[in-house]
């Protein structure tokens, strides 16, 4: 990963205006994630949703994000204010690529990280919107079932 890292580095250093700029920047951030490196696998996955706004990668670049703030906040409590993060990251993917493969999966995950933060009435909306919208998908049903455990109290 490091290899792929530094020549990425050189492409954009060299290259800035390259038509493959957008995928270096978005590989980078891959490999920085695939270090499980959260803190600068989260910076180079913000600043390449800044820097390429209509870059095909945007959508997965968002997604991951969210997926990052959610492993990093559930490493320790100090680290929970990523997952409100998370939350908003996922409900934002949701919102602006509701029709997205990941689009069910990124609802339901707004709700499972409410549920860990507790607010149980924020994780219940998300899960019944994942029902609501999506009513066929794999979310939807994790979701009837997670909706399930909250009946049984």
């Amino acid at each position: 990963y490091n290899n792929a890292i530094t020549y990425f580095d050189q492409l954009l250093k060299t290259y800035p205006s390259s038509i493959y700029a957008h995928d270096a920047a978005f590989w980078k951030a891959r490999a920085r994630w695939e270090q499980r490196n959260h803190v600068i696998a989260m910076s180079e996955y913000e600043n390449f949703v800044r820097s390429y706004p209509s870059s095909q990668h945007v959508p997965e670049a968002v997604f991951t994000l969210g997926q990052i703030q959610m492993e990093y906040g559930r490493i320790s409590t100090a680290n929970r204010s990523y997952l409100t993060r998370a939350v908003n990251t996922f409900a934002w993917f949701q919102q602006n690529y509701s029709r997205n493969n990941y689009a069910a999966e990124a609802l339901y995950l707004a709700g499972e990280g409410s549920e860990i933060l507790a607010d149980y009435s924020t994780a219940r909306y998300y899960f019944q919107q994942v029902i609501n919208i999506y009513p066929n998908s794999a979310a939807a049903f994790k979701a009837r079932d997670r909706l399930g455990t909250y009946r049984r109290w």
